[in-house]
């Protein structure tokens, strides 16, 4: 089986402005009006209202959890395993959430003059005109980028070495692929066993007090199982 032909790699990076910055002034004098060390605590200023942040936050997070339930596990380095035939699902319903994060980004940067002026007033004595981008530039603060790889393989060394060292280092590089892939698959079995292993332990224990059962008991199960089709890589 080439592997090639079931999978790829994708990477998603997703970036923005935190609107929060140290202050080491406030820190000293915190430090001295609780009569402590400086390095005990640090103060950071929110400069910008939450509110406006969390807007673009919560679409930032809604598209991490849909990466994690719609790929399988795959290294250590921040890609994801993206099966073939999900490719297009993924493209288009990714791409829907990518839109609605730069619609907000652009809805922020809109109104980012007034909120300046509301911290000015709020912060007071704390506003530093330097902690805060230019208006032409604070829309680069955020950033939602999504790269697709092909899976490597042995046939990608080409290197300048002995014969058997080559082959040594194909080898090695072909078992550790496969051993990825059969993770990623078992991540897959073990997403399914933990749904249901909770609703069995849910069922078992109706009737003792404290014990409740929700629809999302249900719901998470039917969910994956949704999925299952586009994930199951080997077809099994």
């Amino acid at each position: 089986m080439n592997l090639r032909d079931k999978a790829m790699l994708v990477t998603v990076s997703i970036s923005q402005w935190t609107a929060r910055k140290y202050d080491k002034e406030a820190s000293r004098k915190t430090a001295e009006l609780y009569n402590t060390s400086v390095n005990a605590g640090r103060y950071n200023k929110v400069l910008i209202a939450e509110d406006e942040i969390k807007k673009i936050s919560k679409i930032a997070n809604e598209a991490r959890t849909y990466v994690c339930n719609n790929t399988l596990a795959w290294g250590r380095r921040g890609e994801n395993l993206l099966p073939s035939a999900h490719y297009f699902d993924f493209l288009r319903e990714l791409g829907e959430i990518k839109t609605r994060f730069n619609d907000a980004v652009q809805s922020f940067v809109a109104v980012y003059p007034d909120l300046k002026d509301d911290a000015r007033i709020k912060l007071n004595g704390m506003f530093n005109e330097t902690d805060y981008p230019p208006t032409s530039k604070i829309s680069n603060k955020f950033n939602f980028e999504t790269s697709f790889f092909p899976l490597p393989n042995g046939d990608d060394f080409r290197l300048s070495i002995g014969d058997e060292e080559g082959e040594q280092l194909k080898a090695e590089l072909t078992e550790r692929i496969q051993s990825q892939f059969d993770e990623a698959a078992k991540d897959l079995w073990n997403r399914l066993f933990s749904v249901v292993q909770h609703m069995k332990d849910r069922l078992q224990n109706i009737g003792e007090p404290g014990t409740r059962f929700y629809d999302s008991n249900v719901s998470n199960i039917k969910d994956l199982c949704r999925l299952l089709p586009r994930l199951n890589i080997m077809n099994d």
